[in-house]
């Protein structure tokens, strides 16, 4: 059976009930739902500009946690043995591909240690370390992860603890920091590819 109610009459009953949300967008609306043995608990927010306090509410507090069981994660990985050089005036792109999950590795082999490493996510610069500088660990939003290079520092190696999540895209890129010739040899980024 199906049972409409207001927003907070529908926040209350999933919090006494310990029930999970999900929504879906649904023409101009968030439809957000919670069942209970057959029975549906629906609430519509509309959506419009400026946001009622509603749809303040549910899409600071509830939207970006909400929907957990609806999907599941694909292991991907991108791979490449390509070689590309590297340039010193510029960032050079590596591999940028579209992703939605999470980042779990990345592991990238250049001719020379004289390269500045940087990851983007989401279109943010998320990392740029200098392989020859490299140390042992690097803290990333406040979230410590080991970083391993080979003997020679041309190969970079980064395992994050816990996965990072990527709603967009994953970029790396890379300049030299020195006049010689540099190239990337090769690389793999390792992910969870969300899966509806």
């Amino acid at each position: 059976m199906r049972i409409d109610l207001s927003w907070s009459d529908f926040k209350t009953k999933v919090a006494n009930k310990g029930l999970s949300m999900q929504y879906r967008v649904k023409d101009s609306d968030y439809e957000i739902w919670a069942n209970e043995n057959g029975d549906d608990y629906v609430c519509y927010i509309a959506i419009v500009d400026p946001a009622s306090t509603d749809q303040t509410d549910f899409e600071n507090n509830y939207k970006n946690s909400i929907n957990k069981s609806s999907f599941r994660y694909r292991p991907m990985f991108w791979k490449s043995n390509t070689e590309v050089d590297i340039s010193q005036s510029n960032d050079t792109t590596i591999a940028d591909i579209d992703v939605d999950g999470k980042l779990s590795a990345i592991s990238a082999v250049f001719s020379k240690d004289d390269i500045d490493f940087v990851l983007v996510i989401d279109g943010t610069e998320t990392l740029r370390i200098n392989l020859d500088e490299l140390g042992d660990d690097y803290e990333l939003n406040d979230i410590d992860f080991p970083i391993k290079t080979n003997s020679n520092r041309k190969q970079i190696m980064i395992k994050f603890q816990q996965p990072v999540d990527v709603t967009s895209n994953i970029t790396i890129k890379a300049k030299k920091t020195v006049s010689r010739t540099c190239e990337f040899l090769a690389g793999m980024i390792v992910y969870d590819k969300k899966v509806v």
